[in-house]
């Protein structure tokens, strides 16, 4: 496949290819027909202002990590068969990566790409401390693992406080998330099947966690702060660690959790039955006595009626 390396330039103000959709005669193909490139453009020079590829439809592999608070603009590529690796970009069009996708997004508030259904390879999401909001609404499935935590480099993240994967049904690996100190909650309503380990460490603030729907997971590991949570679970004795692995006969690993608090649903045979309240619609019945009075009552009141 062609490539397009721009590495060492710091001189560089502005990267522009307007018109660029691929390169004919490069003999870069994939199995299907079409055609490929690379693309990387390296954080080499602070004077760079833009990067901008707005016709780009697909590429082999693309590196864009444009320095500052610059966005690569590939808002017009809709998939990759290579990995991708973005600091700051608009991937509006994004729907399908055949192989990693990696943001490190140390300078950005935002990783979103709101059109991607389906990566083959990894998933991991470096953030920002500054970033407040996490955008994969229709990601529906990742065969390798996803890891969401801080970037290392750019100090603590406190402003993300909601971590939601609304449509993702099934991760091939491990589910990590950690060291995100203002996070609340974790909502992955959907999901049924985590082939690796579920991880929820460091998280000083997480109060909630949505996994209600997860029929499979390798081993269960959330705490690691001394803090409550509340966990979401199926209708399974043991909650998440009462799940079995995908060959149906072992136990889940029981890793130590700590302070969790399994939520059952409605109506489940292993949720903790609560005290009887007074304002039961089933009252007790009365005995002895009590009954007797209540009985006799009951009885005169009519005719007390008719007389007055």
């Amino acid at each position: 496949a062609a490539s397009i390396n721009i590495r060492e330039n710091t001189a560089l103000t502005a990267l522009s290819f307007p018109e660029l959709t691929g390169f004919a005669g490069t003999g870069g193909y994939t199995a299907s027909g079409e055609e490929t490139f690379e693309l990387e453009v390296l954080s080499t020079s602070t004077q760079l202002a833009s990067a901008t590829f707005p016709k780009l439809t697909t590429a082999a592999g693309v590196k864009c990590e444009a320095p500052g608070a610059i966005q690569c603009d590939l808002s017009a590529m809709t998939h990759t068969t290579g990995d991708l690796q973005v600091r700051n970009a608009n991937l509006a069009a994004l729907k399908n990566v055949s192989g990693n996708m990696y943001f490190n997004e140390h300078d950005g508030d935002t990783v979103a790409a709101e059109e991607l259904t389906y990566v083959t390879g990894d998933l991991t999401l470096m953030l920002s401390k500054d970033a407040t909001s996490v955008t994969l609404t229709k990601l529906n499935k990742v065969d390798g693992k996803i890891h969401v935590d801080e970037y290392s480099q750019g100090g603590a993240n406190t402003a993300l406080t909601a971590l939601s994967f609304p449509a993702l049904t099934e991760v091939g690996g491990k589910f990590r998330v950690e060291s995100l100190d203002g996070l609340v909650t974790v909502r992955c309503d959907e999901l049924v099947k985590i082939g690796g380990a579920l991880e929820l460490r460091l998280l000083p603030k997480l109060k909630s966690a949505y996994f209600q729907k997860v029929t499979q997971v390798a081993s269960v590991s959330i705490g690691g702060d001394g803090k409550d949570a509340d966990v979401y679970v199926p209708c399974v004795a043991d909650g998440l660690i009462g799940l079995t692995t995908d060959k149906g006969s072992n136990n889940v690993n029981k890793v130590s959790t700590d302070k969790v608090t399994w939520k059952y649903p409605d109506g489940c045979s292993h949720a903790p039955t609560s005290s009887e309240s007074p304002s039961s619609p089933n009252p007790p019945k009365k005995s002895g006595a009590g009954a007797l009075s209540a009985h006799v009552l009951a009885l005169v009141a009519p005719l007390l009626a008719l007389v007055l």
